[in-house]
């Protein structure tokens, strides 16, 4: 759970011109979004991947390589919940 937070938050420590307040409430929502959805029975990578596209979109347009990050939060996603 904790790797898969690390890598929005890896994300968010890079972004530009975004003040420290607007991150914060970035953090929040992710956390928001993630923690209900990993903690069901038994969470599965696509219907998280699409949750997240759905309730994140406009954070992933603010990251610069959006696609690169949804394919390496894809990837540790699955990785993760398949241990």
């Amino acid at each position: 759970m904790q790797d898969i937070i690390k890598i929005f938050e890896n994300e968010l420590n890079t972004l530009r011109g975004v003040p420290k307040v607007e991150k914060m409430k970035l953090r929040k929502r992710i956390v928001n979004v993630l923690n209900p959805a990993l903690t069901v029975s038994n969470p599965r990578a696509d219907a998280i991947m699409r949750m997240v596209d759905d309730k994140l979109d406009d954070v992933l347009d603010l990251f610069l390589d959006k696609y690169g990050f949804k394919k390496k939060f894809s990837y540790l996603l699955s990785e993760k919940l398949r241990k």
